[in-house]
């Protein structure tokens, strides 16, 4: 019965682990292009790849930022509710 608790949990944990991994990666990649923009190897600042660049990092940022929080929360919130409800599974 134990092993039926732990089911319940793992795919969204697995699924959650996946979405922060996307965002993490997606968020740093858009900071390291405006930042590899800003040096000067695609046309410098002020030019219309910095625009976009700068959009976009500012949409990484968030990603990076509330990856990992978010997702530690939503563990532990399913880890709890499990436990509150396993004596429910046990019957």
């Amino acid at each position: 019965m134990t092993r039926n608790i732990a089911e319940c949990c793992r795919p969204s944990c697995f699924s959650r682990h996946t979405w922060m991994k996307w965002m993490n990666s997606g968020g740093g990649a858009w900071d390291n292009a405006k930042k590899r923009i800003e040096t000067g190897e695609f046309s410098g600042k002020q030019s219309k790849p910095h625009k976009a660049a700068a959009l976009e990092d500012t949409l990484g940022d968030p990603f990076k930022g509330t990856a990992g929080p978010s997702t530690d929360m939503l563990i532990k919130l399913l880890c709890t509710v499990t436990f509150v409800m396993a004596p429910l599974f046990l019957r």
